[in-house]
């Protein structure tokens, strides 16, 4: 009996041992933030359309949201009933809808969820293409490109001012506008110092100089030109292809890249991303990636610069030789 007895407690604790190992490991595999226990606004639109700001998270590891308006359950509910119950009540996530997570890890990242409704109170799918932040003064930031789904991650905001609007765009048109308090709303961070363009950067064979930074708040455009040499010599082969932000407030973020093309009468590269970056920071950290066409070699080279603000950008890139239709954002 006292070995059969001791048998029981050692397959006893191996199994404890071996659903604790399940737990953590399932915790880690889902280990999100379910948003939860922050007040909801709601706006009706002109036309008796609602739209309601359901949650919104400032967190450094992954969101879950729960969307009131589903009709059904999501892959991860159903994936929570085959679950067991003492690892369902640990692990929240399941009850997600969908799952956000950082771009970069361990950084924070806002993010936000909204539902609609039409005028005979159905579900409005997808009421938001694109969040627009603005800070309080007046600083804004738009990613230009319309793919948010209900809601989603943002990339980037004023995080000097102590409250943010949420502009709602679907396309080109304004839908409506939330405020919440800024998460990071202080002015206590440092101010990094702007290097005077042009500004020289190299890397393995390249010499790379950056001689125009453009911010064009009405065409939502930031605009570099660059003059590029390979082994001492002049080259236009190398283009830019990919572009990471970053500013002394913590904002991190890599923005959509447009078109690049090489001006006709200089020797000069010149790179669109999508987005404007606002006037209030002194200076910006620029990545980029330089792709060699032929051979998809990449370089990196980073810049420590400050846009010029402009209204006109096509305007200020004609001395770089482009025709207006190569400036169209795609």
């Amino acid at each position: 009996m006292e070995k059969t007895s001791k048998g029981v407690r050692i397959t006893s604790r191996r199994m404890a041992r071996a659903f604790g190992v399940l737990l953590l490991a399932a915790g880690l595999f889902f280990g999100v933030m379910l948003v939860l226990g922050r007040p909801s606004q709601t706006v009706v639109l002109p036309d008796g359309r609602s739209i309601v700001l359901v949650k919104y998270a400032f967190e450094d590891r992954a969101v879950g949201y729960v969307d009131p308006n589903r009709r059904g359950k999501s892959n991860l509910r159903r994936f929570r009933d085959l679950v067991p119950r003492f690892i369902r009540t640990k692990i929240r996530a399941l009850d997600a809808d969908f799952v956000l997570y950082p771009n970069f890890p361990g950084e924070p990242f806002l993010s936000a969820y909204f539902t609609g409704r039409s005028q005979s109170g159905e579900p409005w799918d997808r009421p938001v293409t694109r969040v627009v932040l603005v800070g309080d003064r007046a600083e804004s930031y738009d990613p230009v490109v319309n793919s948010t789904v209900g809601g989603g991650q943002i990339l980037a905001f004023p995080r000097r001012t102590k409250k943010l609007r949420l502009r709602l765009m679907d396309g080109s048109a304004f839908l409506a506008e939330f405020t919440i308090p800024n998460p990071t709303g202080r002015d206590e961070y440092p101010r990094w110092s702007a290097s005077a363009l042009p500004v020289l950067a190299r890397t393995g064979v390249l010499e790379i100089s950056l001689d125009r930074f453009i911010a064009d708040q009405q065409a939502r455009m930031t605009a570099c030109a660059f003059t590029v040499r390979e082994n001492g010599n002049l080259t236009n082969v190398w283009r830019p292809e990919g572009y990471e932000i970053a500013d002394a407030t913590g904002n991190h973020w890599s923005p959509y890249a447009s078109k690049s093309w090489v001006a006709t009468n200089s020797p000069a590269v010149v790179g669109l991303m999508l987005g404007a970056l606002w006037a209030d920071e002194d200076a910006w950290k620029l990545r980029v990636t330089f792709v060699q066409p032929t051979t998809r070699a990449e370089e990196q080279v980073e810049f420590l610069a400050k846009p010029e603000q402009v209204e006109d950008y096509r305007r200020i890139f004609q001395v770089f030789g482009a025709a207006s239709a190569n400036m169209d954002t795609e």
